[in-house]
């Protein structure tokens, strides 16, 4: 041991290099030992390399050791950087430091599903345009709250919110991942209605703004217009509802019967009511023709639904009845004799159809269902038949006598000429 310490005057490296060999457990081991043992650590030595001062490339070595340890990190750290996301299954992973349990229940099945994010403070706080107020406000209060201390927020959701906050998630981590062939948000009809409800909820302001561009670009048409009505209700946007409604009222006569029949009773009223629903006669025969279909598939709407029942037959959205819908509307009107129209005019409905029917008495699809109606209804669907087709014949004998009056005196004047030529 006494040959490795530095003599006077030697370099501060040569030093180093001697310094680093005294880690060697032989060496120290050597200082209180026999010759035999000097022996060997000097043989060990001359292995090493060939020159006079055996430090200098087990130095090297070491060095080499060293960087080789910190490249592996680096490789490590740089893999963690790229692919450093939410997860929903190992939180060790992905290093997370919170948990986000998000909880929903189906109306159908009454079964809870509860999904656990894991997530990251620095992330979902230090996101920029892209980050949560409501996380930062969570995060940077000073009161001891249960979420921060259990690293724990509960929520709980609608089935169709819950299915979209891994998009949500993705449009938070998207500045933080680092792969080439990273993809950002595609926004569809089906998720931006949930996308617009989680953006509001949670704060993030810049999520919030692309929805809605996209929303109102695509919500002005018959193709979208009741999809959009139906995401809304389904999460429950109660801003959005109006403004689908308003867009389903323009476009109401260019959407089909079958679109219409997957509306919720509440729904159709909503659109009925709107301002932009103006019926006329030809709208009105065509919303009679729909209606009648989708009363038909919802027979209890009367007794399950009597606000809906009432704004769809009042006498404003329905001001005229088509010939082929006024039977089945006199059955509602018969077994239900405490319906009263908004206008508060009694048997308002059933003067429409037996208006409807008695106008148009010479159609033989009239016949269909008459015999079901009792016979005081009968009777006055007959008498007003029978009036209207005298009042015909009398039209047509009023214009049969003006036809041939023309006639006449044409042909008086044709004699005149004829005599005075």
């Amino acid at each position: 041991s006494s040959s490795l310490k530095r003599p006077q005057g030697a370099p501060l490296n040569e030093q180093r290099a001697h310094k680093s060999f005294t880690v060697l457990p032989s060496i120290m081991s050597s200082s209180s030992s026999s010759s035999e043992d000097s022996e060997d650590c000097s043989s060990d030595l001359e292995d090493c390399s060939s020159n006079s001062r055996p430090s200098a490339p087990s130095a090297e070595l070491c060095l080499l050791d060293e960087l080789d340890g910190l490249n592996d990190n680096n490789e490590k750290d740089e893999q963690m950087i790229n692919h450093l996301s939410w997860s929903t299954t190992n939180p060790l992973e992905v290093y997370s430091d919170f948990a986000i349990e998000v909880s929903s229940v189906s109306a159908s099945s009454e079964q809870k599903k509860t999904t656990t994010y894991y997530v990251h403070r620095c992330v979902l706080v230090f996101a920029g345009d892209r980050k949560s107020g409501y996380f930062q406000r969570l995060f940077g209060t000073t009161l001891s709250v249960r979420e921060n201390v259990e690293a724990l927020s509960k929520i709980e959701l609608l089935p169709a919110v819950a299915a979209a906050f891994p998009l949500m998630l993705d449009y938070i981590y998207f500045a933080f991942v680092l792969h080439p062939d990273k993809e950002d948000i595609k926004l569809s009809t089906s998720n931006a209605v949930p996308l617009r409800v989680l953006s509001k909820y949670f704060g993030v302001c810049e999520l919030l703004k692309l929805v809605n561009r996209f929303i109102t670009a695509k919500i002005s048409s018959a193709e979208t217009c009741v999809e959009y009505m139906i995401y809304a209700d389904s999460c429950s946007d109660v801003q959005l509802i109006p403004v689908a409604a308003e867009a389903c009222a323009k476009f109401f006569h260019s959407i089909g019967p079958d679109v219409i029949m997957t509306l919720s009773p509440e729904m159709l009223q909503c659109i009925v009511n709107a301002e932009s629903f103006k019926p006329d006669d030809f709208s009105s025969l065509k919303y009679s023709r729909m209606l009648k279909k989708y009363m038909g598939a919802y027979p209890e709407l009367s007794s399950s639904y009597p606000t809906v029942y009432k704004d769809l037959l009042s006498c404003k959205i329905m001001p005229v009845i088509h010939s082929t819908a006024c039977i089945f509307f006199l059955l509602f009107d018969v077994k239900d004799k405490v319906y009263k129209c908004s206008c508060k005019k009694k048997r308002c409905l059933y003067d429409r159809c037996v208006k409807s029917y008695t106008e148009n008495w010479g159609e033989p699809s009239l016949d269909l269902g008459l015999e079901s109606l009792p016979i005081d209804v009968q009777n006055d669907l007959m008498r007003g038949a029978l009036i209207c087709a005298r009042s015909n014949v009398q039209m047509g004998a009023k214009c049969g006598s003006a036809i041939s009056s023309t006639s006449r005196n044409r042909k008086r004047r044709m004699n005149k000429r004829k005599w005075r030529s």
